[in-house]
């Protein structure tokens, strides 16, 4: 699955994803595969946050 086209920003949301046709169930299973990462409820991105402390 490709998420770059559904988040060509690099983030997306939740309800993007369900109208993109990804059900709950198939991001929870992306976010476990390390494919997306949740950043705030409801947000995601396609990349690995950085920490921006220290």
């Amino acid at each position: 699955m490709d998420l770059h086209r559904l988040a060509p920003s690099g983030v997306f949301s939740a309800s993007a994803a369900r109208a993109s046709g990804i059900s709950g169930a198939l991001l929870k299973s992306l976010v476990a595969r390390g494919q997306c990462h949740p950043l705030h409820r409801g947000w995601y991105s396609v990349q690995r946050p950085t920490s921006d402390t220290g």
